[in-house]
């Protein structure tokens, strides 16, 4: 089992709100493996996991990209040999690279369960990812003066000050059991759909949700 958090702020984070994010995060038998803050303090990422498993934070400091992953990756050996990476490299730092390489088209060439977090320190961007199958769930709420991404729902209603029920989601759920795609039970607050890319950069969400058609055929170019 793995979370994630992160949180990107028009304003310095507080060290209050920083230990909010880790206790509303952290689960049961998971430890905080990797944490980032930049020095500005207006963003944070932090990465929960077990230490069997290669989830955590990498930091590109000459691009100054900072990628926050969990989950696996079943394509791993073929990847390290297309990017030239060592053996040894861990998750993070694969999709850092491969992000660097492909772009926004990197998912494609992804295989396995996983969420990612990018965050492009220069352009302050954030692009978020979801594998899919949705198999990591991965929630998001923006404010006037901050986006909030985390693997628990719980987290992003502890964290923010008005909580209001999604009526339409819940007057579905009686009649259709299934809402609208990316909708929750709470207003503001949403489920990225599974096999998607969403990015956000000045205080906007860009070109909406981009969907993932994920490659079928053998072999990654």
């Amino acid at each position: 089992m793995s979370l994630l958090s992160c949180l990107l702020s028009n304003e310095k984070i507080s060290v209050k709100t920083k230990n909010k994010l880790i206790t509303n995060t952290q689960s049961k038998n998971l430890l905080l493996k990797s944490e980032y803050i930049n020095n500005k303090k207006d963003f944070i990422a932090l990465n929960f996991s077990n230490n069997n498993l290669d989830s955590d934070i990498d930091v590109c400091k000459a691009s100054e990209i900072i990628v926050n992953f969990i989950g696996d990756i079943t394509n791993r050996s073929e990847l390290i040999k297309i990017l030239n990476l060592r053996k040894d490299v861990t998750n993070s730092s694969i999709i850092n690279h491969a992000y660097k390489k492909w772009g926004y088209s990197f998912p494609v060439r992804i295989y396995g369960f996983f969420s990612i977090i990018i965050y492009n320190s220069k352009e302050r961007k954030l692009i978020i990812v979801n594998d899919h199958l949705g198999s990591k769930p991965i929630y998001y709420y923006k404010s006037a003066n901050a986006f909030l991404v985390s693997s628990k729902i719980k987290t992003i209603l502890n964290l923010i000050k008005i909580k209001e029920a999604n009526n339409s989601r819940i007057r579905d759920y009686f009649i259709f059991f299934n809402g609208k795609p990316g909708e929750t039970f709470f207003s503001n607050i949403f489920r990225l759909e599974p096999g998607s890319l969403m990015i956000y950069q000045n205080n906007k969400i860009l070109k909406g949700i981009i969907h993932i058609h994920f490659l079928l055929k053998d072999g990654v170019k």
